[in-house]
């Protein structure tokens, strides 16, 4: 049986044997991933697609490798998405700056010193006056990144100043008169 999957455009491949292992090694402009390749497969490539034989005599580990060739198939298909989180500083004086190596993100959210934060090498910030947009392949870590710059300064419900998602639904409410 011959399983093949296409390769996006963007990623470099690579096999390896290492202590008697098979090693599928995905490289791309700042990452590196690596996939256990079971023994019973044997791995090819050409330009366009990455070709994988399965054995005949396996039955009993079907599900296995279905479950390993949709894990690869979903991690291409997520490798040449792009990922995008935007967040909106709402309230006077909350600036956002990158300093020049584009390596650390400095905010002023209101308090008495700059928050600085480091910036994972897998993610890009573009800052447009008030709106950070915050891209990378991985979504994980991408919305794990816009909220950790977004607990730095909850939104107000009765203002609604503060650091908001892009695509929020924002229900501010009132402030109760005696």
């Amino acid at each position: 049986m011959l399983k093949k999957i296409k390769i996006p455009a963007n990623i470099n491949i690579k096999f390896c044997i290492i202590n008697a292992q098979k090693l599928l090694i995905l490289i791309l402009k700042d990452n590196s991933y690596y996939f256990n390749v079971p023994s019973d497969i044997e791995c090819s490539k050409d330009e366009t697609f990455l070709f994988f034989k399965i054995s005949d005599n396996i039955k009993e580990k079907k599900s296995n490798l279905s479950t390993f060739f949709n894990y690869i198939d979903k991690r291409f298909k997520s490798i040449e998405k792009l990922f995008c989180k935007k967040v909106i500083l709402k309230g006077l004086g909350l600036k956002a700056n990158l300093t020049i190596d584009s390596k650390i993100l400095e905010l002023k959210l209101g308090y008495s010193h700059m928050i600085i934060i480091n910036i994972p090498i897998d993610i890009k910030i573009l800052i447009n006056k008030s709106v950070v947009s915050i891209e990378g392949f991985n979504e994980v870590s991408v919305g794990n990144f816009a909220f950790n710059i977004r607990k730095l300064k909850f939104p107000n419900i009765y203002k609604g100043k503060g650091i908001w998602y892009k695509n929020e639904i924002k229900i501010l409410k009132t402030i109760k008169k005696t």
